[in-house]
């Protein structure tokens, strides 16, 4: 039978700390925080955007919604408005990531459920429009969502 050697703390084996462990933690944490932390708040947000006759060619910002630093952020649903459906283009973009480009609402209208997107702190919500073609257009935006405080 053999017997283990007792190590000293200074004399264990270090492992190197590299690859998925760096990458996971932050987020693990963080899931983790949401679920274990008491709920402090909720704040609900609504924005809503316009623009009246625009001949813009080139995105512009309709809609920003930034979530703020105390909280984060849960979308649960986006409406688009155009009133020249054919030749309207909308962007949005959340934390820096396109989520969709130079989409087209054939009805003039949609609104988009969201199911309860979570947005992180200090995120940006941005709805950009445009036309194709340079006629004047009617754009409107709207968003419903809520800030969740964490205690």
């Amino acid at each position: 039978m053999v017997l283990p050697i007792e190590l000293q703390p200074d004399q264990l084996p270090r492992q190197p700390v590299q690859g998925i462990f760096n990458i996971c933690w932050d987020e693990l944490f963080a899931e983790l925080r949401r679920y274990a932390l008491p709920l402090g708040g909720r704040k609900p947000v609504q924005r809503g955007g316009n623009l009246l006759a625009e001949t813009v060619q080139e995105y512009k910002s309709l809609l920003t919604w930034e979530v703020s630093q105390e909280a984060e952020g849960v979308i649960h649903e986006i409406s688009l408005y155009t009133n020249r459906a054919d030749t309207s283009r909308f962007k949005m973009m959340i934390a820096d990531e396109a989520q969709f480009t130079d989409f087209i609402i054939h009805t003039g209208t949609l609104t988009i459920p969201m199911k309860q997107l979570p947005v992180a702190t200090k995120a940006k919500v941005i709805i950009m429009v445009k036309t194709t073609d340079g006629v004047a257009t009617n754009f409107d935006a709207f968003i419903d969502a809520e800030e969740r405080f964490y205690l």
